[in-house]
């Protein structure tokens, strides 16, 4: 892990100068597009954030799709607003025969191996609509697809 960039504050400033989006006060990253917040003038002094200590981080309004960086600042946008990292890809889940909703290659509760997507039908090759959501069988022969 890397080490927490300094802390910078610009009170008079509350879009990003980049893309528009609105900056939570404190933030050092525009939450929107990942842009270090502008710097205050210089005759005005920068606050530096203190080493950081345990304490619970703060939590954006309930409701909102909150993710957590690899410093344990709480955000709702693209950006982390601490250290300006992008949003980590969410994991496709997939939901195994017994129920288990599971992120790899097997069922971490009965071991089944993660369903393979079919895309075509195995008899006669008519391609299947929404490989997600396969029919029970092939509309094209009538074969037995799942």
């Amino acid at each position: 892990m890397g080490k927490r960039p300094e802390k910078r504050y610009n009170m008079s400033n509350q879009f990003c100068t980049k893309c528009g989006g609105s900056i939570p006060e404190g933030s050092a990253f525009c939450p929107n597009c990942g842009e270090p917040v502008a710097q205050a003038a210089p005759q005005q002094p920068q606050y530096q954030q203190p080493a950081p200590q345990a304490q619970a981080p703060t939590i954006p309004a309930p409701g909102g799709n909150t993710w957590t960086c690899e410093f344990g600042a709480v955000n709702t946008g693209k950006f982390c607003n601490e250290c300006g990292k992008q949003r980590p890809a969410p994991a496709e889940t997939w939901t195994c025969k017994c129920g288990t909703v599971n992120t790899g290659k097997f069922c971490t509760e009965c071991g089944n191996p993660r369903p393979q997507k079919l895309t075509a039908c195995p008899q006669c090759g008519a391609p299947i609509e929404n490989p997600d959501n396969p029919p029970k069988f092939c509309p094209e022969c009538g074969f037995k697809l799942r």
